[in-house]
């Protein structure tokens, strides 16, 4: 099964299959892309996204529109979700929240 992934919490991971060199033609690897949130307005623990951020955000979804993403995931924090909004929506995709504090429930998930 071709996986890619897009995950964020006070990170952001994302996941593409790629061919390994020792994986014959027919099988596929797992890739994750793993990204922190993009620049926040300050240093409060609920902060947003800067307008730097929103910008950094969108130049991730132009990176990575063609990754072949299938997967998105932000944890319960605004700036996570803000920082995957454009390349979900380009991508039609609806992040799924996933507790920062929960890795167990995110290493589940992928």
């Amino acid at each position: 099964m071709r996986m890619r992934i897009l995950a964020a919490g006070a990170f952001l991971v994302v996941g593409t299959t790629m061919a390994g060199p020792f994986v014959r033609a027919a099988a596929a690897q797992e890739a994750l892309y793993i990204v922190r949130h993009a620049e926040r307005v300050d240093d409060e623990r609920l902060s947003l996204l800067s307008p730097e951020g929103h910008s950094r955000a969108a130049r991730l979804a132009g990176m990575l529109r063609d990754a072949g993403i299938t997967h998105v995931f932000v944890s319960e924090y605004g700036r996570t979700a803000q920082t995957a909004a454009p390349l979900a929506e380009r991508l039609g995709l609806i992040p799924a929240v996933v507790r920062a504090d929960d890795m167990g429930a995110l290493l589940e998930k992928i």
